[in-house]
């Protein structure tokens, strides 16, 4: 047996999560039923992949692409749900078998395996999902030991998974793999920013696809009992703070990730936010300040912005609405957070966020 695989271990099964949605998301119920459909063979391709790597998998070769027949998804009356068996006992029999520890003190890349166990973090059960699939990305790329070409793989794959959040959403998908794949991304930013390999076209895609998921992400499910974290809005986050750091990163991408925090921020849409995503969120915008990527006017401009009671006629209305209650909550613990970081801090860049977020919390009740 190779020396990173652990030796064969029976396993619970997994735990599986599903998201139901109103049928008034759906856009198309035929064409939802065909992406289950597809995501089902996709789930058990990927099975199948990794049964080539384990042999202990092979079995997996004998399950049927039965859900998918000619008469189509949903013949009976019923969406054609995925099929978790295939793809949740491949990465639970990855997880079994791999230790990351071994590999990392090695120091020696194994080929393939990043790709391997990326294919687990949009699974249900945390333990595979989180504990496994993104805790082993974290450790295998802050230690150098993906390839640049598998690095290349995880931003193109990655960077997909993220920017069709919304359609795996509206087709009844658990939730859980643009989150995940957000964050393994600011990992994948981070190896940028300590050893430049992207190129200039490659960091500013990643900026827009960051960007565009905090400002557009609409599931707001932070961690659940039994389900563990989604927690998108933080990972988002974490993938902007990254680029934030970068020295590739200029003015025009930072005002450009100035302005999805600011749209997430202050949406009339979230609700009040209990899962550290204020802080998250504020750490993109000290890190561009600090570096001197924000200028005064802008940042002033910006938080008078955030602090326009808009669609309410004043912040005293707020009192009487849940979501306005929400955006206050919300807007005065951003505030609040880059106050306190701006007032400590005597670094002077950061002495510009002061007055914007001091207009904030004398302008909101």
């Amino acid at each position: 047996m190779t020396a990173w695989r652990r030796s064969p271990v029976r396993t619970r099964d997994p735990d599986r999560a599903g998201n139901r949605l109103s049928s008034s998301l759906m856009p198309n119920k035929l064409w939802s039923k065909h992406v289950l459909c597809l995501r089902a063979l996709e789930d058990q391709i990927m099975a199948l992949r990794a049964a080539i790597r384990f042999s202990s998998l092979a079995v997996l070769a004998m399950i049927g692409l039965s859900s998918c027949t000619a008469t189509g998804p949903g013949a009976s009356g019923e969406a054609a749900g995925p099929a978790p068996s295939a793809m949740d006992a491949a990465c639970t029999t990855l997880a079994a078998e791999t230790d990351i520890t071994v590999i990392v003190e090695a120091g020696e890349p194994v080929e393939g395996l990043a790709l391997d166990v990326a294919d687990c973090l949009g699974r249900a059960d945390p333990a595979i999902r989180d504990g496994f699939a993104y805790e082993s990305l974290a450790r295998l790329l802050r230690a150098g030991l993906v390839p640049l070409e598998e690095r290349e793989q995880l931003l193109a794959r990655l960077s997909a998974s993220v920017n069709a959040h919304r359609i795996d959403t509206e087709a009844g998908g658990n939730g859980f793999l643009a989150p995940f794949a957000a964050l393994v991304l600011s990992e994948v930013a981070r190896t940028d920013r300590v050893e430049p390999w992207m190129s200039d076209e490659q960091r500013a895609a990643l900026v827009e696809t960051g960007a565009s998921y905090v400002e557009s992400v609409r599931d707001y499910r932070g961690f659940i009992e039994g389900e563990g974290w989604r927690h998108g809005v933080a990972h988002g986050a974490d993938l902007l703070m990254q680029l934030s750091l970068n020295p590739a990163i200029g003015e025009e991408e930072a005002e450009r990730i100035m302005r999805a925090v600011g749209s997430q921020i202050a949406s009339n849409e979230a609700p009040a936010f209990i899962f550290d995503e204020p802080r998250r969120l504020a750490r993109p915008i000290l890190f561009l300040t600090q570096r001197g990527l924000l200028s005064q006017e802008q940042l002033d401009a910006w938080f008078e912005w955030m602090a326009e009671p808009a669609p309410l006629a004043s912040w005293d209305d707020a009192f009487s609405s849940e979501s306005a209650l929400a955006r206050r909550h919300n807007l005065r613990a951003f505030a609040y957070t880059i106050l306190v970081s701006a007032t400590e801090n005597e670094d002077e860049n950061l002495k510009r966020l002061r007055p914007g977020a001091l207009h904030i919390l004398s302008t909101i009740p």
